[in-house]
């Protein structure tokens, strides 16, 4: 994969839209396309940007397959702050947010990869004794391998490709 990070969650959603066919000239066939939705589990939540909803995010996705480029798509509301960076509440959260959009991440499998959270977790310990990390994930996997209607093995499964970031910013290499 080559390709950029790219800000949907902030600033002109018109500008960073517009950007997509900017980004298909460098030859990219791949963006990290950072997304945001308020938690409630954080709560300083002072990044809000109502107008991320699962049409804007499949508009969105849309815009970068129609380039020919695949979506890498990232939640970016658990680094908000320290206490939602390890909160599993946020991380339970923001998969809701992600069955909200089952049914586009459905349609488009073979072109998004789905970073489930932005590099969430807390600290693992230097022996990677703390098992937080691991056990939210493997909880949060679930849910999403179940799809909405919490049945696994039906129609609204999610099965696309998960990418799933170290803990504490990606820099815990412990959690790993």
């Amino acid at each position: 994969m080559k390709g950029p990070n790219m800000n949907h969650a902030w600033g002109s959603y018109n500008s960073n839209y517009a950007a997509i066919d900017q980004i298909a000239r460098t030859g990219a066939n791949a963006v990290r396309t950072v997304m945001y939705q308020d938690i409630q589990a954080d709560p300083t939540h002072n990044w809000t940007d109502s107008a991320d909803t699962p049409a804007r995010r499949k508009a969105v996705v849309e815009r970068y397959l129609a380039n020919g480029m695949v979506a890498v798509v990232e939640d970016h509301a658990s680094i908000q702050d320290s206490s939602s960076q390890s909160s599993t509440a946020a991380l339970h959260e923001i998969v809701t947010h992600w069955l909200d959009n089952a049914s586009w991440l459905k349609q488009y499998e073979a072109g998004v990869i789905l970073t489930i959270a932005n590099e969430w977790g807390p600290p693992a310990n230097t022996n990677g004794s703390n098992t937080v990390w691991r056990d939210a994930y493997i909880e949060q996997v679930l849910r999403l391998r179940r799809g909405p209607d919490g049945v696994l093995g039906t129609a609204d499964d999610i099965t696309n490709l998960i990418m799933i970031d170290a803990g504490q910013w990606g820099q815990d290499f412990n959690t790993l």
